[in-house]
């Protein structure tokens, strides 16, 4: 628990109900259209070189388009982009660079991720659709058979087992690609509070009873079987009744994710014993940060979809100069 985040006077507020060692930019497959292409649906590492010539294949071999990027979810791209920025050398987390506190978007690793992903696009093996498509509309296409590759995070399997089930045998999931290929190491910021009481709440002891039930070893134990985010307790995990897919993105955030520490942000933080101080991006930095800064779109002008102008784009990054060639 973190003061001033989860705690304040030393008296605990909200808690976290997820793990903050997860991260969501991993490739989910189809086992079928997989096999048809030759490819090894369990890669436990795999470089961007190499996914990148999996989709190619993927889509070569089945027909099918190579992969859906859920582009219309800018927050979720925001996410992948978070954490393949740190497997191109990104000293940091969320835009700011660990030693000095400073927002870093113009780092190199950000150029090179956007690259990356951009590339899906100029290969020409990313479903068209994919930038009108959020995580739902995107998974759902996905599982229909429209492309061999969604990326997304450990919810996938949850939401798959509720809306989805007889794609369930279908399902696998590959390892975040990293730049190199070496094993990925993401770090990320605390987690806060999932679950608040309102102040203007009439049955705030009703509420913390409630509430007090999510900290309970019974909601720990079984929180995994119904595989949404990673849960807190990343142990109880491999004892659940949660997919096996899911229990192995568990295991890999459990070695390679990461509590981001040495970062000053806007004075948020707490002091560790050495003096050195736990920080994590602010929300109200973040969200000046998105008002105030816009890049240069090529792709759209006044209109989506039709390029040619210049534009100031008021999200970082771009997502439809991501999507356009």
């Amino acid at each position: 628990m973190v003061e001033g985040l989860n705690t304040f006077g030393g008296k605990l507020y909200p808690f976290p109900l997820n793990s903050f060692r997860q991260y969501v930019a991993t490739p989910w497959g189809s086992k079928s259209l997989l096999a048809k292409a030759g490819i090894d649906p369990d890669a436990e590492t795999q470089s961007w070189d190499d996914f990148r010539a999996k989709v190619r294949t993927a889509q070569q071999k089945t027909g099918k388009a190579g992969i859906i990027m859920p582009i219309k979810l800018a927050g979720r791209m925001d996410e992948f982009v978070t954490a393949l920025v740190q497997t191109a050398g990104f000293p940091g987390f969320g835009g700011i660079e660990t030693a000095s506190g400073a927002y870093r978007y113009d780092h190199d690793a950000y150029v090179q991720t956007l690259e990356f992903l951009r590339s899906f696009a100029t290969d020409k093996v990313m479903l068209g659709a994919s930038t009108n498509l959020d995580a739902r509309t995107g998974r759902a296409r996905w599982v229909s058979g429209d492309a061999v590759y969604f990326f997304d995070g450990p919810y996938c399997a949850g939401v798959c087992k509720t809306d989805f089930a007889k794609f369930m045998p279908e399902l696998t999931v590959s390892q975040m690609p990293t730049q190199d290929g070496a094993a990925p190491t993401v770090t990320s910021g605390p987690s806060g509070g999932d679950l608040w009481i309102s102040g203007a709440s009439k049955q705030i002891d009703q509420v913390s009873k409630l509430l007090t039930m999510f900290t309970s070893d019974d909601f720990r134990k079984h929180q995994p079987d119904y595989m949404d985010a990673a849960p807190l307790d990343l142990g109880v995990v491999p004892a659940s009744k949660a997919h096996p897919t899911y229990k192995k993105l568990c295991a890999w955030f459990a070695k390679y994710g990461f509590l981001v520490a040495g970062c000053r942000d806007q004075g948020q933080g707490r002091r560790q014993g050495d003096g050195q101080r736990l920080g994590f991006p602010g929300l109200e930095a973040r969200r000046r940060l998105r008002h105030h800064i816009a890049l240069p779109c090529r792709a759209r002008p006044g209109r989506p979809g039709r390029p040619g102008q210049e534009h100031r784009c008021a999200a970082l990054p771009c997502w439809v100069c991501l999507s356009t060639s």
